[in-house]
Protein backbone atom coordinates (compact mmCIF):
# COMPACT_ATOMS: atom_id res chain seq x y z
CA UNK A 1 0.00 0.00 0.00
CA UNK A 2 0.76 3.70 -0.47
CA UNK A 3 0.07 6.91 0.43
CA UNK A 4 -3.36 8.70 -0.48
CA UNK A 5 -2.16 10.26 -3.82
CA UNK A 6 -1.02 7.02 -4.99
CA UNK A 7 -3.95 4.79 -3.65
CA UNK A 8 -6.35 4.01 -6.76
CA UNK A 9 -8.91 4.12 -4.51
CA UNK A 10 -8.76 7.59 -3.14
CA UNK A 11 -7.43 8.58 -6.49
CA UNK A 12 -11.00 7.53 -8.24
CA UNK A 13 -12.82 9.43 -5.56
CA UNK A 14 -10.70 12.45 -5.97
CA UNK A 15 -11.35 12.21 -9.92
CA UNK A 16 -15.03 11.46 -9.32
CA UNK A 17 -14.77 15.06 -7.42
CA UNK A 18 -13.43 16.97 -9.66
CA UNK A 19 -15.61 15.75 -12.57
CA UNK A 20 -18.21 17.09 -10.78
CA UNK A 21 -16.65 20.61 -11.06
CA UNK A 22 -16.08 20.49 -14.56
CA UNK A 23 -17.21 23.08 -16.73
CA UNK A 24 -18.63 25.21 -13.53
CA UNK A 25 -15.71 28.20 -13.74
CA UNK A 26 -16.28 30.87 -11.45
CA UNK A 27 -17.75 34.15 -12.58
CA UNK A 28 -15.53 36.16 -10.53
CA UNK A 29 -12.41 34.58 -11.23
CA UNK A 30 -13.01 34.97 -15.39
CA UNK A 31 -13.67 38.51 -14.79
CA UNK A 32 -10.26 39.27 -12.56
CA UNK A 33 -8.84 42.35 -14.29
CA UNK A 34 -5.64 41.07 -16.37
CA UNK A 35 -3.02 42.00 -13.81
CA UNK A 36 -4.47 40.41 -11.34
CA UNK A 37 -5.10 37.12 -13.71
CA UNK A 38 -1.14 37.40 -14.43
CA UNK A 39 -0.47 37.04 -10.82
CA UNK A 40 -3.01 34.25 -10.13
CA UNK A 41 -0.85 32.42 -13.52
CA UNK A 42 2.37 33.05 -11.24
CA UNK A 43 0.49 31.10 -8.04
CA UNK A 44 -0.91 28.32 -9.99
CA UNK A 45 3.18 27.83 -11.24
CA UNK A 46 4.10 28.37 -7.63
CA UNK A 47 1.38 25.34 -7.24
CA UNK A 48 3.08 23.49 -9.97
CA UNK A 49 6.46 23.45 -8.33
CA UNK A 50 4.69 22.49 -4.86
CA UNK A 51 3.33 19.58 -6.55
CA UNK A 52 6.47 18.17 -8.03
CA UNK A 53 8.15 19.01 -4.59
CA UNK A 54 5.37 16.91 -3.03
CA UNK A 55 5.34 13.95 -5.64
CA UNK A 56 9.36 13.79 -4.78
CA UNK A 57 8.71 13.61 -1.08
CA UNK A 58 6.13 10.99 -1.50
CA UNK A 59 8.35 8.88 -3.73
CA UNK A 60 10.89 9.15 -1.25
CA UNK A 61 8.72 7.63 1.70
CA UNK A 62 7.77 5.43 -0.78
CA UNK A 63 11.04 4.12 -0.79
CA UNK A 64 11.79 3.99 2.27
CA UNK A 65 8.78 2.70 3.11
CA UNK A 66 9.62 -0.01 0.91
CA UNK A 67 13.39 -0.39 2.22
CA UNK A 68 12.56 -0.91 6.09
CA UNK A 69 9.52 -3.61 4.59
CA UNK A 70 11.93 -5.41 3.24
CA UNK A 71 13.84 -5.86 7.05
CA UNK A 72 10.27 -6.13 8.56
CA UNK A 73 9.60 -9.11 6.66
CA UNK A 74 11.61 -11.64 7.90
CA UNK A 75 10.13 -11.06 11.32
CA UNK A 76 6.45 -11.55 9.79
CA UNK A 77 7.70 -14.93 8.13
CA UNK A 78 8.72 -16.34 11.55
CA UNK A 79 5.54 -14.98 13.28
CA UNK A 80 3.68 -16.87 10.88
CA UNK A 81 4.96 -20.64 11.43
CA UNK A 82 5.16 -19.34 15.16
CA UNK A 83 1.39 -19.17 14.54
CA UNK A 84 0.34 -21.78 12.12
CA UNK A 85 2.54 -24.13 14.54
CA UNK A 86 5.69 -25.06 11.32
CA UNK A 87 7.88 -23.61 14.07
CA UNK A 88 8.10 -24.14 18.21
CA UNK A 89 10.52 -21.51 19.32
CA UNK A 90 13.25 -21.90 21.83
CA UNK A 91 13.16 -21.16 25.63
CA UNK A 92 15.65 -18.72 24.69
CA UNK A 93 13.23 -17.18 21.93
CA UNK A 94 10.39 -17.45 24.50
CA UNK A 95 12.20 -15.70 27.54
CA UNK A 96 10.75 -12.31 28.81
CA UNK A 97 10.47 -10.73 32.13
CA UNK A 98 6.69 -11.27 33.43
CA UNK A 99 4.62 -8.06 32.70
CA UNK A 100 1.67 -9.17 34.89
CA UNK A 101 1.40 -11.78 37.77
CA UNK A 102 -0.03 -14.34 35.75
CA UNK A 103 -0.38 -18.10 37.67
CA UNK A 104 1.38 -20.90 35.75
CA UNK A 105 -0.86 -23.47 34.64
CA UNK A 106 -0.05 -26.75 34.42
CA UNK A 107 0.00 -28.33 30.74
CA UNK A 108 -2.49 -30.95 30.00
CA UNK A 109 -2.76 -33.71 27.72
CA UNK A 110 -4.85 -32.48 25.18
CA UNK A 111 -3.28 -28.59 25.92
CA UNK A 112 0.16 -30.66 23.85
CA UNK A 113 -1.47 -31.36 20.81
CA UNK A 114 -2.38 -28.18 20.32
CA UNK A 115 -0.17 -26.31 17.46
CA UNK A 116 0.45 -23.05 17.48
CA UNK A 117 -1.44 -20.59 18.40
CA UNK A 118 -5.00 -21.06 16.95
CA UNK A 119 -7.12 -18.33 15.76
CA UNK A 120 -4.87 -15.91 16.35
CA UNK A 121 -5.92 -13.57 13.56
CA UNK A 122 -9.23 -13.79 13.84
CA UNK A 123 -9.36 -12.29 17.87
CA UNK A 124 -6.67 -10.03 16.70
CA UNK A 125 -9.94 -8.51 13.89
CA UNK A 126 -12.39 -9.03 16.47
CA UNK A 127 -10.32 -7.41 19.19
CA UNK A 128 -9.89 -4.35 16.66
CA UNK A 129 -12.74 -1.50 16.43
CA UNK A 130 -11.98 -1.04 13.04
CA UNK A 131 -13.21 -4.93 12.34
CA UNK A 132 -15.44 -6.02 15.06
CA UNK A 133 -18.65 -5.17 13.73
CA UNK A 134 -18.05 -5.79 10.13
CA UNK A 135 -17.42 -9.54 10.95
CA UNK A 136 -20.53 -11.73 10.76
CA UNK A 137 -20.75 -15.21 12.50
CA UNK A 138 -20.44 -16.70 8.91
CA UNK A 139 -17.21 -15.01 8.50
CA UNK A 140 -15.93 -16.02 12.38
CA UNK A 141 -15.75 -19.89 11.03
CA UNK A 142 -13.92 -18.87 8.14
CA UNK A 143 -11.70 -16.71 9.58
CA UNK A 144 -10.83 -19.33 12.43
CA UNK A 145 -8.67 -20.93 9.33
CA UNK A 146 -7.09 -17.47 8.58
CA UNK A 147 -2.89 -18.29 9.22
CA UNK A 148 -1.61 -15.14 8.19
CA UNK A 149 -2.62 -11.39 6.96
CA UNK A 150 0.28 -9.47 5.38
CA UNK A 151 0.86 -6.80 2.81
CA UNK A 152 3.04 -6.53 -0.47
CA UNK A 153 3.59 -3.39 -2.59
CA UNK A 154 2.70 -4.42 -6.21
CA UNK A 155 5.21 -3.92 -9.36
CA UNK A 156 4.41 -1.06 -11.35
CA UNK A 157 2.41 -2.32 -14.06
CA UNK A 158 1.25 -5.92 -12.40
CA UNK A 159 -2.28 -6.51 -12.77
CA UNK A 160 -4.86 -8.26 -10.23
CA UNK A 161 -7.30 -10.74 -10.55
CA UNK A 162 -10.53 -10.13 -8.85
CA UNK A 163 -11.57 -13.08 -6.34
CA UNK A 164 -14.30 -13.42 -3.43
CA UNK A 165 -12.44 -12.21 -0.60
CA UNK A 166 -13.13 -10.79 3.17
CA UNK A 167 -10.60 -7.90 2.42
CA UNK A 168 -12.24 -7.24 -0.58
CA UNK A 169 -12.13 -3.80 -0.09
CA UNK A 170 -9.21 -3.79 -1.69
CA UNK A 171 -11.08 -3.77 -4.96
CA UNK A 172 -12.46 -0.53 -5.06
CA UNK A 173 -16.04 -0.01 -6.43
CA UNK A 174 -16.32 1.79 -9.95
CA UNK A 175 -18.41 5.10 -10.37
CA UNK A 176 -21.23 5.59 -12.64
CA UNK A 177 -20.40 6.78 -16.26
CA UNK A 178 -22.07 9.98 -17.26
CA UNK A 179 -24.20 8.17 -19.70
CA UNK A 180 -25.87 6.96 -16.46
CA UNK A 181 -29.34 8.42 -15.24
CA UNK A 182 -29.22 11.46 -12.42
CA UNK A 183 -30.75 9.38 -9.76
CA UNK A 184 -27.62 7.30 -9.45
CA UNK A 185 -25.63 10.22 -8.17
CA UNK A 186 -26.67 8.93 -4.88
CA UNK A 187 -25.12 5.76 -5.77
CA UNK A 188 -22.05 7.49 -6.51
CA UNK A 189 -22.00 9.58 -2.96
CA UNK A 190 -22.50 6.47 -1.15
CA UNK A 191 -19.26 4.54 -2.79
CA UNK A 192 -17.09 7.38 -2.14
CA UNK A 193 -17.73 6.93 1.10
CA UNK A 194 -17.16 3.30 1.31
CA UNK A 195 -14.15 3.76 -0.45
CA UNK A 196 -13.31 6.06 2.70
CA UNK A 197 -13.92 3.62 4.66
CA UNK A 198 -12.47 0.86 3.26
CA UNK A 199 -9.21 2.96 2.84
CA UNK A 200 -9.30 3.63 6.52
CA UNK A 201 -9.55 -0.18 7.32
CA UNK A 202 -6.66 -0.44 4.68
CA UNK A 203 -4.41 1.62 6.59
CA UNK A 204 -5.25 0.40 9.92
CA UNK A 205 -3.91 -3.14 8.95
CA UNK A 206 -1.08 -2.18 7.11
CA UNK A 207 -0.08 1.23 9.87
CA UNK A 208 -1.15 -0.90 13.28
CA UNK A 209 -2.66 -4.41 13.12
CA UNK A 210 0.00 -5.94 11.45
CA UNK A 211 2.67 -4.63 12.79
CA UNK A 212 1.08 -5.35 16.16
CA UNK A 213 -0.62 -8.11 16.16
CA UNK A 214 0.14 -9.84 19.00
CA UNK A 215 -1.20 -6.58 21.22
CA UNK A 216 -4.14 -6.92 19.15
CA UNK A 217 -4.39 -10.82 20.21
CA UNK A 218 -4.16 -10.15 23.86
CA UNK A 219 -6.02 -7.11 23.76
CA UNK A 220 -3.60 -4.49 24.99
CA UNK A 221 -3.28 -2.61 21.64
CA UNK A 222 -6.71 -0.99 22.53
CA UNK A 223 -4.64 0.39 25.97
CA UNK A 224 -1.81 1.13 23.87
CA UNK A 225 -3.47 2.45 20.88
CA UNK A 226 -5.44 5.16 22.65
CA UNK A 227 -8.98 3.34 22.73
CA UNK A 228 -11.59 3.13 25.35
CA UNK A 229 -14.82 1.53 26.41
CA UNK A 230 -18.37 2.92 26.22
CA UNK A 231 -20.49 2.25 28.81
CA UNK A 232 -21.91 -0.54 26.48
CA UNK A 233 -18.62 -1.86 25.50
CA UNK A 234 -18.30 -0.24 22.62
CA UNK A 235 -15.35 1.12 21.44
CA UNK A 236 -14.04 5.04 21.39
CA UNK A 237 -11.22 6.54 20.46
CA UNK A 238 -9.76 8.00 23.58
CA UNK A 239 -8.39 10.91 21.28
CA UNK A 240 -10.98 13.13 20.37
CA UNK A 241 -11.75 15.59 22.98
CA UNK A 242 -13.96 15.59 25.59
CA UNK A 243 -15.64 19.20 26.04
CA UNK A 244 -16.14 20.04 29.95
CA UNK A 245 -14.76 16.62 31.27
CA UNK A 246 -13.46 19.09 34.50
CA UNK A 247 -16.47 20.40 35.11
CA UNK A 248 -19.03 18.78 33.39
CA UNK A 249 -18.99 15.00 34.56
CA UNK A 250 -21.65 14.81 37.05
CA UNK A 251 -24.53 16.89 34.31
CA UNK A 252 -23.53 13.86 31.62
CA UNK A 253 -23.95 10.98 33.45
CA UNK A 254 -27.66 9.42 32.70
CA UNK A 255 -28.34 12.69 30.47
CA UNK A 256 -31.48 12.27 28.40
CA UNK A 257 -30.93 11.69 25.04
CA UNK A 258 -27.07 11.52 25.19
CA UNK A 259 -26.07 9.90 22.03
CA UNK A 260 -23.30 7.77 21.97
CA UNK A 261 -19.61 8.44 20.97
CA UNK A 262 -19.67 8.01 17.46
CA UNK A 263 -17.20 4.84 16.66
CA UNK A 264 -13.84 4.92 14.87
CA UNK A 265 -14.45 4.35 11.29
CA UNK A 266 -3.03 -7.05 2.56
CA UNK A 267 -2.94 -10.37 1.62
CA UNK A 268 -4.67 -13.37 3.30
CA UNK A 269 -4.08 -17.16 3.62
Amino acid sequence: MSGPTQDPAMLAMLQHRLDSLAGQPSDYIKNLPENVQKRLRALKNLQDDHLNIENEFEAEVLALEKKYFNKYNPLYVKRQKIISGQYEPTDAESEREPEDEASIVEIKDEDALIKGIPEFWSTCLKNSPEFQELITEKDEEALKFLTDIRYSYLKEGMRTVPTDSFFNFFSPPTYPTDNEKDEEIDDAEDLEQRIEIDYENGEFLKEKLIPNAVYWFTGDAIEMDGYDFGDEGEFEDGDEDDDGDDDDDDDDDGAPGAEPAEKPECKQQ
